[in-house]
């Protein structure tokens, strides 16, 4: 076994108990996450503001899906970048995702999107946007041979599952359970397994889920006063950079040796 498939192991099995704590937490099993992150489903920051947690979401996702665009116009098709290149729309959506959270109201904490409004103009619109929403986010997370059509299936059950049938509270719970489950199990299933498969398992996959217990246990004591869940949400592109300058330095050593 490989240390990348330890990484993604520990990832898949983490979302997956972390997924079942904070759904305890939210029907009043247990007590023990923060109380911002139980009421919200996000730990909130500089609420009323152009500051506030889902904002600076979008700010982060947009300026670091603009870095790696740049890049990949000049990195694509090197090694391990693949990784980073396949995830930018994603990232992108990511942000897009957290601005719909920033305009709808806080009120509808407990109801699915679909039933926020009852005009079919704005349910149609929820749909569509949480359909690109996830065929983004799962295109980044699925290896890169996974054919469109699936993808598009997998988006449009999540997306009306999500729309019809998650309350506001648990829909980061959903989208990091979803997300780090699909992509553990399709980085563990890849039939090529080298270097850079587990430098991203390890320096990505794994990390973003850790960050969630961060970000429910630590909300009122510390996040909440320094950005909240902005900081889960960096840590994404934020491990991508760790991880690209990781590759590089591995490429470099190797060079060198070749010598």
């Amino acid at each position: 076994m490989r240390v990348g498939d330890v990484a993604n192991f520990v990832a898949l099995v983490n979302a997956l108990v972390f997924c079942v704590l904070a759904f305890a937490h939210g029907h009043g099993f247990l007590n023990f996450f923060s109380a911002g992150f139980q009421r919200e489903g996000f730990c909130v920051s500089f609420k009323e503001t152009a500051f506030q947690s889902h904002v600076l979401s979008f700010y982060g996702d947009a300026v670091f899906a603009g870095i790696f665009w740049l890049l990949a116009r000049y990195k694509s098709g090197s090694p391990g970048f693949s990784y980073i290149e396949k995830s930018i729309t994603g990232i992108l959506g990511h942000g897009c995702g957290h601005l719909y959270v920033y305009f709808k109201s806080e009120s509808f904490a407990d109801k699915p999107a679909f039933f926020r409004k009852p005009e079919p103009a704005f349910r149609a619109f929820v749909v569509v946007f949480f359909f690109i929403f996830w065929y983004k986010l799962l295109q980044g997370a699925l290896i890169e041979s996974t054919p469109r059509w699936q993808i598009a299936l997998h988006a449009l059950f999540h997306s009306l599952f999500h729309v019809m049938c998650v309350p506001g509270k648990f829909a980061f719970i959903y989208v990091q359970t979803v997300t780090l489950v699909m992509a553990s199990l399709a980085e563990l299933a890849r039939s090529k397994k080298d270097r850079f498969y587990d430098l991203y398992a390890l320096l990505v996959v794994m990390p973003i889920g850790l960050v969630g217990w961060l970000e429910a246990g630590a909300c009122d004591t510390m996040l909440v006063h320094i950005g909240g869940h902005a900081w889960y949400d960096w840590t994404i592109p934020i491990s991508m950079v760790v991880y690209y300058l990781a590759c590089q330095r591995v490429q470099r050593s190797e060079s060198i040796k070749a010598e």
